[in-house]
């Protein structure tokens, strides 16, 4: 790109790459045609203390002097998998501002997820339904998921993602993700409940290849080669997910709305990101960023009818066990 300095003083801009997975960076930049400044090496293993700028994704700052002008390149590599690059030239004085704003957001966000994992081992441990455990096994895997393609994972837990065989570290997330969210659909929506339904046989046969992907990306000859398998099973994951609303629907289960109206946004924006990632549609940078935040409504939503539906339950057995000291009562009197 190049660019000319029009005004009377000089300006900070922000080259930055908002992209984790990168294998190699190399950034230059001329000045009058002679190169003035450059950084070659970046990838996701560089530590943040490393980086032009100690953030989450690469960015560096350069000065423009008045009335001068600049051109800028960008090198990037990624040996596997799929290589969006969103770039953005910005002031830094603004880029500082958008970045206070994304790591409060990003925050937050986070930090709902974790208070949604603490409320479901605390419906487990006053109910001991199994359905609250792999709620919150979910929920991890969701927060550990949005946590690495934001960067965080990196920025981090570095020598943890230089430990794995890939650090495309969504992979494990999303494999143990599926597992959990079809353990806890099945029995949310009461799918588990329909003996022969092949939709239950469909849910076997995803978990069980979620655990065998698992595992393949644990072994360091296969990891990097799975990478198209995980997308295409994020695909299946959620066709399966719209069937058994579907079936939910269909049975009248009341929660089947709410489940509905909880993961209809992030199911979209993954769906189109694993389309996108193997060619099929173009790539969207706004379906992106609404796939940081999706979950955050996914999980507000989800959080709120599970907690209902607990109460609920607890109703459901206090009329039971009030029916039941009644019947007794009537047997004592009639004795």
């Amino acid at each position: 790109m190049t660019l000319k300095n029009t005004a009377s003083q000089s300006k900070r801009l922000v080259v930055e790459v908002d992209f984790v997975y990168m294998d190699n960076l190399d950034f230059y930049l001329w000045e009058n045609g002679k190169l003035i400044k450059s950084f070659k090496g970046f990838s996701w293993k560089t530590p943040s203390i490393k980086r032009p700028i100690p953030h989450r994704v690469f960015a560096i700052d350069f000065e423009t002097a008045p009335k001068n002008t600049y051109m800028w390149a960008i090198s990037i590599e990624k040996h596997v998998g799929a290589l969006p690059v969103p770039v953005r030239l910005v002031d830094y004085h603004l880029f500082e501002h958008i970045s206070k704003i994304n790591y409060n957001t990003h925050a937050f966000s986070v930090g709902i997820m974790f208070l949604a994992v603490i409320i479901g081992l605390a419906l487990y441990a006053l109910s001991l339904e199994i359905m609250y455990a792999y709620y919150s096994g979910y929920i991890s895997s969701l927060a550990g998921m949005v946590l690495g393609e934001q960067g965080y994972f990196n920025q981090y837990f570095l020598p943890i993602n230089e430990w794995l065989p890939t650090p495309n570290v969504w992979i494990y997330f999303m494999a143990t993700g599926i597992f959990f969210h079809i353990q806890f659909s099945l029995i949310f929506l009461g799918i588990n409940k329909l003996k022969t339904s092949p939709w239950l046989k469909a849910g076997k046969v995803l978990k069980y290849a979620s655990i065998g992907l698992l595992i393949l990306a644990m072994i360091p000859d296969w990891a990097d080669t799975i990478y198209e398998t995980a997308l295409l099973m994020g695909i299946f994951f959620n066709f399966l997910n719209i069937a058994y609303i579907l079936i939910a629907f269909n049975q009248r289960n009341p929660v089947s709305l709410y489940y509905l109206i909880a993961v209809a946004p992030f199911t979209i924006c993954t769906t189109y990101i694993c389309f996108s990632t193997l060619g099929v549609l173009p790539e969207s940078w706004l379906v992106f960023e609404l796939f940081n935040y999706g979950p955050v409504w996914e999980i507000l939503v989800l959080s709120v009818v599970v907690c209902f539906d607990y109460q609920n339950s607890l109703l459901k057995q206090n009329e039971a066990r009030l029916a039941l000291s009644i019947s007794e009562a009537a047997k004592l009197a009639a004795i």
